[in-house]
């Protein structure tokens, strides 16, 4: 048991003894029991009016406990989304910095159809290496597909001016790994 609900529970029985002798006064002792009832009840009201406060402040104490784990939780969540950002500015950096793949953007078809069993495996091997994609898609400066690693399916082809999104680039591969 939490040691605020055993707390909770022993300001209750608390509450229940003061009612118990206030109870058992009345029965045992009638001609005592008013003389001291006023300060039986002054006594349970000022140990209710304790409890409500102890209670209240035991809330507080709860809410400021949980602000802090969520502030601590969104904190981590924000730090973990921004180096997975930067991470993956990083990947695309390596990449466009790569000389074989920008040889292969800037050049011709001939020259990458005679490529294209190396960059395939150039993807390939970037693509295990960093599971975190499931697709890779090679883009010269004109953003038309050239190569392209996609879950499972890989292929190196001369993009058309519809072929120009990774999904029809896709469509176009034949090749497996």
């Amino acid at each position: 048991m939490h040691a605020d609900d055993r707390e909770l529970r022993e300001l209750r029985e608390l509450s229940l003894i003061w009612t118990v002798i206030e109870a058992t006064s009345a029965i045992s002792c009638p001609e005592e029991a008013g003389s001291i009832f006023p300060t039986l009840g002054q006594t349970r009201g000022a140990f209710s009016e304790l409890h409500g406060r102890l209670v209240q402040q035991l809330g507080q104490e709860h809410l400021a406990a949980l602000r802090e784990q969520l502030l601590s939780t969104a904190q981590c969540t924000i730090d973990i989304l921004v180096r997975k950002l930067f991470e993956r500015r990083a990947d695309v950096s390596f990449l466009a910095t790569d000389a074989e793949l920008c040889n292969c953007c800037a050049a011709s078809e001939e020259t990458r159809s005679a490529q294209r069993e190396a960059l395939q495996r150039r993807l390939a091997e970037y693509r295990a290496k960093y599971t975190v994609y499931d697709d890779i898609v090679l883009l010269p400066p004109r953003a038309r597909p050239r190569c392209a690693w996609t879950t499972g399916r890989h292929c190196c082809t001369a993009a058309t001016r519809s072929s120009s999104r990774p999904s029809a680039l896709a469509a176009k591969c034949s090749v497996s790994p």
